[in-house]
Formats: structure tokens, sequence, C-alpha cells
């Protein structure tokens, strides 16, 4: 990884955490940067444990998803590009895990979808169903968060976690009060677009709020809790 970070890195290599996870990383990619932002920063800690329900929306190559399956979770994780798919792929295999993948990407509804590709190619962490990012598309199949606890059967969600380059908002803001009441705890990473003021961290917490749950916010990261549930079971 630090030949990675100093430009020097080519193809892919493993990285092998203390704990024995691997994940097959590319290198000069956006792989190594999302790892750390997991592992080293722990932009997405929460208490996760055996029994929980975890649905990971942007998945990329499984960082987060493995964490929590690795916990004992249930794991329905979502990914619409094809190359970060496969990798997310290869990498729940060869950590042995259990876990629902999708490829799909989650929305306001069930439809097909421009997905925007970055210009640059080692962007692989910043897909998005909303213009910006580059000037080629692919088509994907979009979900509602609605169709995915209806498909997957889930009478809650335990922890609900986004990353998904601006659709956050649609997602949670268009899903019904029913869907809402059945998550317990929510972490977003909130993309902000010039041209959509009223898409924001402080928006989607005050939108959070009003569906009763408590929120705090440090830069783009969202965390809320369900008021009056308790945060999901430690490991």
């Amino acid at each position: 990884m630090l030949l990675d970070h100093l430009g020097l890195a080519r193809g892919s290599y493993v990285c092998e955490l203390r704990d024995g996870t691997t994940f097959d990383v590319r290198a000069g990619t956006d792989d190594r940067h999302v790892l750390f932002e997991i592992f080293g920063r722990d932009i997405y800690r929460a208490p996760i444990g055996p029994g929980d329900t975890v649905v990971d929306i942007g998945a990329n190559i499984g960082g987060f998803s493995i964490l929590a399956a690795r916990r004992g979770a249930r794991v329905i994780a979502f990914e619409p590009f094809p190359a970060n798919f496969a990798a997310l792929e290869r990498n729940v295999q060869r950590n042995g895990l259990d876990t629902t993948l999708v490829q799909a990407a989650v929305a306001d509804t069930e439809r097909t979808s421009e997905m925007f590709i970055p210009d640059d190619g080692s962007f692989t962490g910043r897909y998005s169903l909303h213009p910006g990012r580059g000037r080629r598309t692919i088509r994907v199949a979009c979900l509602s968060l609605d169709d995915v606890v209806d498909r997957y059967g889930l009478p809650r969600i335990d922890l609900l976690k986004l990353d998904c380059q601006g659709s956050e908002y649609e997602i949670l803001f268009s899903s019904s009060a029913e869907t809402l009441a059945r998550t317990r705890a929510v972490i977003i990473e909130c993309e902000e677009f010039p041209d959509r003021p009223e898409w924001s961290a402080k928006a989607m917490c005050r939108f959070l709020e009003r569906q009763g749950f408590v929120t705090s916010a440090v830069g783009n990261i969202v965390r809320a809790t369900r008021v009056g549930v308790p945060p999901p079971r430690a490991d």
C-alpha cells in the first residue's frame, strides 16, 4: 500500500489486515483510499454484532460489507458498476463469507438509469447517477429502498450505510414511513452539489430528525439512530 501511495505499484495486490481479512486491491485507484477510510479512519464505526441486518448501499470493493459480515451480521450489499462488483465478489469469496451481493444501484424507484463514469479512470469510488463526474455513462439497474425491504424480506434494518455519490437524498427522501420505521441506525456519506442547495448534510439531518432519529454530523458524514431504539448490538 505504501508503494501504491507513492505511485510505484502496478496491477493489483493483496492487502492483509491484522485480523487476517484480505482484499484484492487495484493499484492506482480509489481502492486504497476506500480501505483506509473504513479501517484506518473508521468513518463508519458502528457496534455491529451477530444477528444484525446491515444494508450496504455503495459497497465498492467490499470493505464495509466484509467488516460487518465478519462480525456476524447478515449483509445485503449493492454495487452497480461491473468492475467494482467483480472486485466485491472476489473479496467476499477470498474471505469465505456468506453475504448477499446485488449488482444494482439503489435510487428513488425501480428503473434503469444512466451512471456517469469519471473521466479519470483511477476514480473507481466516484461513479454517480448524477451528472458532473464524467462524460461517459453506462446503463445500470436501480431499486428503491422500499423494494430492497420487500424483496429481501427485511423486518428491520439494524444499520443502513450509504456511500452512493449523491443518490442518498433520493433514496431516503422517497422511502416510505414504514421502511424508515424499520431502520434503527443510518450512516451516510453526503455529497453536495452546487446546483442542488437542498441536498446537504444539514438537510439530511433535518429530514431524519422529522422521521424520529437523533442525528449528528462531522463534515459530510451523517449518523442517525432512531429515538427510543437501542443502537445495533455490540459484538
